[in-house]
């Protein structure tokens, strides 16, 4: 099983726990040699230390009462003193001979001390043989012959246990000798295997961290410097792959978001340029209607005067009328005058009525125009919205670019919102040629009803003078209707300035529609300049 597929903490811990296990072990044998270096050392001094201690003592106590005995065959004036002091030494060795039977641990040590004490019990029957045969008044020479034979050979058994101790002794130290070489050996045999252990356990652990993150830090520098082909390399389950998961995942995103830009940067300059495009021809077909609006203001205007003339010849028939009492001649004068002037009414009325008949065709062009800007700026709109979106996605990088979607979601705005205006202006100056269409088919109507009359009144001059006040009446009818026919043109005249004015401003926003179009397709081409810096 790899390091790569347990976690970090987990090795960490399995590591230090190694780590532990080697300290414990290499405590627990340095405790045991400890102990046994303790257990000979305490058995050098509780044991064969000990029991030299009490040989001496008891060595020396029966000296002294060797010496006691002595004195007493020398002095037996000192008999009792002396044996009194003789049987309190009896006492106390016999206290170092348990004493010392209780430290005993080896066979031959127990068989030495069982000599030893045959040995002692001779040496005291013979001294109470001595002591009795003193109190008798002499001391045989057996008897005290015997008592110092029995003495020799308790110091011999002595000088045996004395021996034997050192020899004890002296094999225990051996023993704590070799314990604590043992001990030394074993520790720094342990102390080097977990050092040796510790630091390729170290190693290793450090190896496993070390590398997958260099990895990690080379595929975070290839990002950085923006190149996105190579795939992040992921192995294992710790949490350094974790990390290179999620980096590669980022990467995933980074690349399709940056495809995805420059597949909208490609779009928005297309429809950048198709804008530019049909606002330039926008732009020429409302020159060309600011033209043609210009001639029908002039031909509204000469329609105008030609109506105040009208106006002004029927009153000047009515005053004819009123002479044609006197003479039918100049009647018949005023008449074909009259005829003259209707016919050429009734022509600057057609010309009229074909004139603001064009002017509707234009508005209507005008209107289809307006509806291709306001479907060009919807998509417009769409498009800074997708682009502003996607910056919004890019994070830092694509700021910049959202506040150019921004501007231009702004401008597809205005420029909607200023198609809508127009429209209604369109839609009102539709309306008005209707009304000046009607108004221009009356006047025509009103024209050849004049031109017949002026007809039957050329052919019937004899009934003029009974028709005079008939005529006079017609001509006030004339007159109204004129003076009506003028006002129309006026009101004419003025929605014709008006809708100059209107294509005047319907110019400049596709002036400002097409410098926006251009910088829209400039700002495109950055942001395509911008994701090429990328390797995708």
């Amino acid at each position: 099983m790899s390091l790569r597929s347990v976690s970090v903490g987990l090795r960490n811990l399995i590591g230090f726990g190694a780590l532990t296990l080697c300290l414990l072990i290499t405590g627990g044998v340095a405790l045991s040699e400890l102990s046994s270096l303790k257990g000979n050392l305490l058995e050098v001094k509780d044991v064969w230390m000990g029991g030299l201690d009490l040989m001496a003592k008891i060595k020396s106590d029966r000296q002294l009462m060797r010496l006691n005995e002595n004195e007493i065959v020398a002095q037996p004036n000192e008999l009792a003193s002396l044996t009194s002091e003789i049987r309190t030494i009896e006492q106390r060795v016999r206290g170092y001979d348990k004493e010392y039977e209780g430290t005993i641990i080896l066979d031959e040590d127990r068989r030495l001390f069982g000599v030893y004490q045959e040995k002692s019990a001779a040496y005291e029957k013979s001294l109470d043989a001595v002591l009795t045969a003193l109190s008798s008044g002499a001391v045989p020479q057996a008897v005290s012959a015997q008592s110092e034979q029995s003495f020799d050979a308790l110091i011999t058994s002595l000088d045996a246990l004395i021996a034997l101790n050192n020899r004890g002794a002296a094999d225990a130290g051996e023993r704590a000798e070799a314990s604590a070489n043992n001990a030394t050996i074993t520790f720094s045999v342990i102390l080097l295997a977990s050092v040796i252990f510790t630091v390729f356990a170290a190693v290793l652990l450090s190896r496993s961290i070390t590398r997958p993150l260099a990895m990690l830090a080379a595929s975070a520098e290839r990002i950085a410097s923006g190149d996105l082909t190579q795939p992040v390399a992921a192995e294992g389950a710790d949490e350094v792959t974790q990390v290179q998961r999620s980096l590669g995942g980022m990467q995933g995103t980074l690349r399709e978001t940056l495809l995805n830009i420059q597949s909208s940067a490609t779009q928005l300059a297309s429809a950048a340029e198709q804008l530019h495009a049909v606002t330039d021809d926008s732009s020429r077909g409302i020159t060309r209607q600011n033209d043609e609006i210009q001639m029908a203001a002039t031909a509204v205007t000469e329609m105008s005067a030609a109506v105040d003339e009208v106006a002004r010849n029927a009153n000047h028939t009515s005053d004819s009328s009123r002479e044609a009492q006197e003479t039918a001649q100049a009647g018949r004068e005023q008449v074909s005058s009259t005829r003259t002037t209707i016919e050429q009414l009734t022509e600057r009325l057609n010309i009229t009525s074909t004139t603001i008949a064009t002017l509707a065709d234009e508005a209507i062009a005008i209107g289809r125009v307006l509806e291709v800007i306001r479907t060009i700026a919807e998509q417009t709109n769409l498009l800074a919205l997708n682009a502003a979106i996607e910056a919004a996605r890019a994070g830092d990088q694509g700021r910049g670019f959202a506040v150019v979607a921004d501007e231009v979601r702004a401008l597809a705005q205005r420029t909607q919102t200023s198609t809508q205006e127009i429209e209604r202006m369109i839609s009102a100056i539709q309306s008005a040629s209707q009304q000046s269409v009607s108004a221009m088919a009356q006047s025509s109507e009103y024209a050849n009803r004049s031109q017949i009359m002026a007809s039957q009144a050329d052919s019937a001059l004899v009934l003029i003078a009974e028709r005079v006040n008939q005529i006079n009446d017609m001509n006030l009818v004339i007159a109204s209707a004129a003076e009506e026919q003028a006002s129309v043109a006026r009101e004419v005249d003025r929605n014709l300035v008006a809708i100059r004015d209107i294509a005047e401003q319907n110019a400049t926003g596709a002036h400002e529609t097409s410098v926006a179009s251009d910088q829209l397709a400039k700002l495109a081409s950055d942001l395509n300049g911008m994701v090429q810096r990328f390797r995708l």
